[in-house]
């Protein structure tokens, strides 16, 4: 066995120092405040927290979230009344609940937290946080990765596992596009937003005119012109108050916790920490 010589060595650590030195440069580029306040030159326009907003909740869960009042037998005054007063709560407590706290600390969570508990904790409560939000993010990536499967001519995955190889392939693809953007820190996840949000948004207005005239065909209403049409079609063959197995409805403050706790179930980890680190 041939020894290596002493310089060949010390070259090579060298290399990887340089290596990790200039990782930590890169990472230290996307320094986004974690354990002080934002200082007044870092802070953003209302355009990237409007953007920021839109990308976040302009989501193609709310396709599956529909469908699950349909089955649920949600009906139609409930629907309108108890999302509208869910959602309003939801703002009221982001207003005076979060954003004192966010704009007193103006700290992130983890940072926070770290502060009152000490290190231990902070790895404990880091832990769960990353299981959760591992297991929300592989909920929304495959929400994502099923829109994207249609061009390809991918079957619908509808067991607990995917039974294609393609689909894992454009989960990997969606997932390693939605990593690579959040790691880039929360400029270019705003940009993003702002680009993808307005037709996110059209295609859910498209979605419904397109599918409106058939609703009315199922309804015996015909063409819907007016807002009377509209709600005599949602009433007979969208949200009737009645699930497909008989089963009890939602009703309306089931309909409203569900909007609130929808809202506001990140209202400790990931409300705290965004309004911290953007400033309020």
């Amino acid at each position: 066995m041939t020894p290596v010589p002493p310089s060949a060595s010390h070259e090579e650590g060298g290399a990887l120092q340089t290596q990790a030195s200039e990782a930590v440069k890169r990472l230290d580029q996307l320094y986004e405040f974690d354990r002080e306040p934002v200082s007044q030159d870092r802070l953003l326009g209302p355009g990237y927290f409007a953007g920021s907003f839109a990308g976040e909740h302009v989501a193609a869960t709310e396709f599956v979230i529909g469908v699950l009042f349909v089955n649920w037998g949600a009906n139609i005054k409930d629907i309108f009344v108890g999302l509208a007063l869910g959602n309003l709560m939801a703002v009221l407590t982001w207003t005076l609940v979060c954003a004192p706290i966010a704009v007193a600390t103006r700290l992130t969570l983890y940072w926070y937290f770290r502060r009152i508990g000490g290190p231990i904790l902070t790895v404990a409560y880091n832990i769960l946080n990353a299981v959760l939000f591992c297991i929300l993010a592989g909920c929304m990536i495959t929400v994502s990765a099923s829109a994207v499967r249609i061009p390809f001519n991918i079957p619908a995955q509808v067991h607990w596992y995917p039974d294609d190889i393609r689909f894992v392939l454009v989960v990997l693809v969606v997932g390693t596009v939605v990593v690579a953007v959040a790691i880039l820190g929360f400029r270019t996840l705003a940009v993003f937003s702002i680009v993808c949000s307005p037709w996110m948004f059209l295609m859910f207005v498209v979605g419904a005119l397109v599918v409106l005239p058939k609703l009315g065909e199922a309804a015996g209403v015909g063409p819907v012109q007016s807002f009377g049409a509209f709600w005599e079609v949602a009433q007979k063959v969208v949200w009737t108050g009645k699930t497909p197995d008989g089963s009890p409805p939602l009703g309306f403050w089931k309909l409203a916790a569900f909007a609130w706790i929808c809202n506001e179930i990140r209202i400790g980890a990931a409300r705290l920490r965004r309004k911290g680190q953007r400033g309020g």
